[in-house]
């Protein structure tokens, strides 16, 4: 499960990562524009990046505690949904 929870959370830290670069070249550099993943991807992109995150960071809360492991899967959908969420609903309004 451990494996699990870090390959989710490091992909999805990884294309975070990768979104905000994209995002500043794209809004720093004349005719890269069409490279911004906020207009190539956008709410669904965002979503998906921080589902990852979530589920990985709700693994992990659970997974070293003396509870059954199948509580951290819980846990890890429940952070996933969370953060999706939280990604939907606080993410830009758009491209400008």
């Amino acid at each position: 499960m451990t494996l699990l929870f870090f390959g989710v959370l490091f992909t999805g830290i990884a294309l975070a990562g990768i979104w905000m670069v994209a995002v500043a070249v794209a809004r720093g550099v004349d005719g890269a524009s069409r490279y911004d993943p906020e207009r190539r991807w956008g709410v669904a992109g965002r979503m998906v990046i921080s589902a990852c995150i979530g589920f990985g960071m709700g693994g992990f809360a659970i997974l070293y505690t003396d509870l059954p492991p199948a509580l951290s899967l819980l846990s890890a959908l429940i952070g996933a949904v969370a953060l999706a969420w939280v990604g939907r609903t606080f993410g830009p309004s758009g491209p400008e």
